[in-house]
């Protein structure tokens, strides 16, 4: 896990406004059309129902945003549900071979990472100091949860990637989703003034620049260039050293010293030579180190020890 650096532009109050001066709208350079709708179920569902019954509607980068999901979900199943306007709701339509030169498929465990580096990013030039935690939250400096992310595959050449972003929970008689969840207009203010169709415009931009950025790195698939593009993304994402506690399928508990990242994305953990041996069962390691290569696990907390 990693914080992102100081702001790349100053937090001006008045420079984020004209930042979000306009609403949401088509996305002219890649000829993608954008929907918001008051409310929806879910936007994932909306997408992933319209992406398979009307495909001519929905080409590259278009996307679905909502001020309200009365039925939001994230990547294991858990409702996430905020008041109306506290978070805004979006999905994108992504065919990865129309990402910069071709997302390889093998690359394609790679997309919410990148989203959540890209995010990263982005809340730096807006003044919110965050941090990515494997495999697909964005969180506060304080460790308060801003962002979830969700990738879906449609079909063999079509992923939707969803995501919630909190903007403000300030609202009279608001209350959080949950304790651990956090605003971006709890670290800068003005940000509470940036309307949620607005904000989840330039987040579809972003999102979809940030991947065809990856995606122009990593192809064609140079073995020394891909090596380079995971190590960068490596240093990005994770702290080699941080301690882990998570919760793995089965119910079992896993310790152990993040490492890096594997060639899918995946979390490469040195287990706490304190787990009993069972713990460890049927779980893919590396061969000359013995880490565990994680692919699915809920981090619980990471910090340095």
């Amino acid at each position: 896990m990693t914080t992102s650096s100081e702001p790349i532009i100053p937090a001006d109050p008045q420079r984020i406004r004209e930042r979000f001066s306009t609403g949401l709208s088509d996305d002219t350079r890649r000829g993608a059309s954008r929907l918001w709708l008051p409310s929806v179920d879910s936007t994932q569902r909306f997408l992933m129902r319209e992406a398979k019954e009307h495909p001519e509607f929905w080409p590259h980068a278009s996307g679905v945003g909502a001020n309200y999901q009365t039925a939001g979900h994230g990547r294991r199943g858990n409702a996430w549900q905020a008041a109306p306007g506290a978070s805004v709701s979006m999905s994108i339509l992504l065919k990865p071979a129309r990402l910069g030169p071709g997302l390889q498929a093998q690359y394609w465990p790679w997309i919410t990472l990148v989203a959540a580096a890209t995010l990263v990013d982005w809340f730096g030039e807006l003044g919110v100091t965050a941090q990515v935690k494997w495999p697909n939250d964005v969180l506060g400096s304080d460790g308060r949860k801003l962002v979830g992310i969700l990738a879906q595959v449609v079909d063999d050449d079509r992923v939707i990637l969803g995501l919630g972003i909190n903007r403000d929970f300030g609202g009279s008689g608001q209350q959080r989703p949950v304790d651990t969840a956090a605003a971006l207009s709890d670290y800068n203010p003005v940000l509470a003034t940036v309307g949620s169709r607005k904000l989840a415009d330039e987040a579809m931009t972003r999102l979809v620049a940030g991947l065809e950025t990856f995606a122009e790195r990593v192809n064609p698939p140079n073995p020394d260039h891909v090596q380079d593009e995971l190590r960068r993304l490596s240093r990005l994402i994770v702290t080699e050293g941080q301690y882990i506690s998570g919760e793995l399928p089965g119910q079992r508990r896993l310790t152990g010293w993040i490492r890096g990242l594997g060639d899918t994305g995946s979390l490469l953990v040195e287990p706490d030579p304190s787990l009993p041996e069972d713990t460890l069962e049927d779980l893919p390691r590396d061969p000359d180190t013995g880490w565990v290569d994680l692919t699915s696990a809920v981090i619980h907390h990471v910090r340095p020890r």
